[in-house]
């Protein structure tokens, strides 16, 4: 039976994050506010697909999590870019509210990356990308 974990994907790697020293609690899905308190994280939807197997009904899925921070160089941005991948890389986790039992059993850190962002000089925007497997 097919479950879309896609939207309790993006919950329980929020939930993760709030505990990120650096961001506090600006850690947000796809609503970010208009006027964000910076330095802040965002974490994007996930691309998802089903994997099925004899005995497992499941998926894997690729995200995306957006970093943000200013400062003269782009070390602020850099350091959220670690913590992220030290807080979600091989961690498994339940998916919180799912009306369904799967919790995330491999969640790997691929790469990051650190562009100017283009709204402001001293604005920095990290892409910290992970890929990863859900199943019941």
């Amino acid at each position: 039976m097919a479950n879309d974990s896609a939207l309790y994907i993006r919950r329980a790697l929020v939930t993760a994050l709030r505990g990120v020293t650096a961001a506090g609690a600006r850690v947000y899905g796809p609503g970010v506010p208009a006027n964000p308190v910076w330095p802040f994280i965002v974490v994007g939807n996930s691309d998802t697909a089903p994997l099925r197997a004899q005995c497992l009904d499941g998926a894997t899925f690729d995200v995306i999590v957006h970093t943000f921070a200013k400062g003269p160089d782009e070390s602020g941005c850099a350091e959220l870019n670690r913590i992220v991948a030290s807080v979600l890389d091989g961690k498994g986790r339940p998916l919180p509210d799912a009306p369904f039992p799967a919790r995330i059993r491999r969640l790997t850190w691929l790469r990051s990356q650190i562009i100017r962002d283009t709204d402001e000089a001293s604005a920095w925007h990290g892409l910290v990308t992970f890929q990863g497997s859900v199943s019941s």
